[in-house]
């Protein structure tokens, strides 16, 4: 008899605190706060590509499909929708845990966007209504490069710092390596630096604030660069980069010969 009432009192208090574990989940479910996000798949593309668009809704069951309007510059087509779920809980029975699971889920809305031209957009912020409220998404901005535009794997800039100067007035000449791949060591080659005949070349004061290192120019020179990241027609690239003062001694009009 006393086995008896032991093994009821313990099959009550489980069914006790099961049904409370289920009323929680119920009531996690019925009072789930509607939640609507957007995001982009990229925020650069080549023309004639698509960029996906997904607008994730959460908290609603069986979310009608969400209405993107026309962008200018862009054809909008709808992909699908998929749904992502998974559950979690945990029970205790009598202090030990016996389960343990999550729960979650979302619908996901995916629109291809296809640019008509090349440029920078801007993907404006638009409404979706779920359970009866509406919600704006942000807005997003987005480069389009054209196929010619394609960025290669190395290539140097020049920039003067001014095209017209007088004479003995100093002219700054920057030179900037774009590199979209990793190489351990740098040379490069500018033929007409050291041909210049009507200029005196120098070098600019260093700033102590930046951390230079040497780079190899024309087989056997070297000068003090810097090196950082820069993002050129949208694309990430290594920029290593020096200067050089270019004082004129004769009068005259000079082309820089490109590198």
């Amino acid at each position: 008899m006393v086995k008896i009432q032991k093994l009821t009192h313990t099959f009550f208090y489980r069914t006790i605190i099961l049904t409370m574990v289920c009323i929680c989940l119920i009531s996690s479910n019925v009072f789930a706060i509607p939640e609507v996000s957007c995001s982009l798949s990229q925020d650069n593309v080549l023309l004639g590509d698509s960029i996906i668009l997904t607008v994730k809704i959460s908290g609603v069951d069986n979310p009608q499909t969400p209405e993107v309007p026309d962008i200018d510059d862009f054809s909008v087509d709808f992909r699908g929708m998929r749904q992502e779920s998974f559950s979690h809980i945990t029970v205790v029975i009598q202090g030990t845990k016996v389960e343990k699971k999550s729960s979650d889920s979302g619908y996901y809305f995916d629109f291809a966007l296809t640019p008509h031209r090349a440029g920078s957009f801007v993907i404006p912020s638009f409404p979706i209504t779920a359970a009866g409220k509406i919600y704006h998404t942000q807005s997003f901005n987005v480069q389009v490069l054209d196929k010619a535009e394609k960025s290669e794997n190395i290539f140097v800039k020049v920039k003067v710092d001014k095209n017209e100067v007088y004479l003995g007035e100093k002219i700054v000449v920057t030179f900037k390596w774009y590199l979209n791949k990793d190489i351990s060591d740098y040379y490069i080659n500018i033929p007409w630096l050291d041909g210049l005949k009507n200029f005196l070349v120098t070098d600019p004061e260093l700033d102590k604030n930046f951390t230079y290192q040497k780079l190899i120019v024309n087989g056997d020179q070297q000068v003090i660069a810097l090196k950082n990241k820069e993002f050129y027609n949208g694309q990430p690239y290594t920029v290593i980069s020096f200067q050089k003062i270019l004082t004129p001694i004769s009068i005259g009009k000079y082309n820089l010969e490109p590198v």
